[in-house]
């Protein structure tokens, strides 16, 4: 029963965003739970991270496979960072069998 209640929220747009925006549930979401750190590893995405402060009021939600199986949330993970590391890295670094890194100089 819960989960016929859970898709009537499809279509609505509910879910706090990392960035300032308020994104659209449906099964399809492209949404990932992650906390702060993991957020700031793909700074990238933050209009597909879910905002810290939702994901804290809204454990006990986020804390169902259920639900986040049903909103198509999913939650920050190796592959989640695989599949989007590429984002972030320098262009320069693609193909590359060694990379250079100084902290001093943004890479491009």
């Amino acid at each position: 029963v819960a989960k016929q209640k859970w898709l009537e929220l499809h279509g609505i747009a509910l879910l706090p965003l990392a960035d300032g925006n308020v994104g659209v549930l449906s099964r399809n979401s492209p949404f990932i739970l992650a906390t702060r750190e993991q957020q700031d590893l793909l700074p990238t995405l933050k209009h597909r991270f879910v905002s810290t402060s939702a994901i804290a009021k809204l454990a006990r939600y986020f804390a169902n496979d259920d639900f986040l199986k049903a909103m198509g949330i999913v939650k920050f993970s190796a592959q989640v960072l695989a599949k989007h590391i590429g984002d972030v890295l320098p262009r320069s670094w693609k193909g590359a069998k060694v990379a250079r890194w100084d902290p001093d100089r943004a890479p491009t």
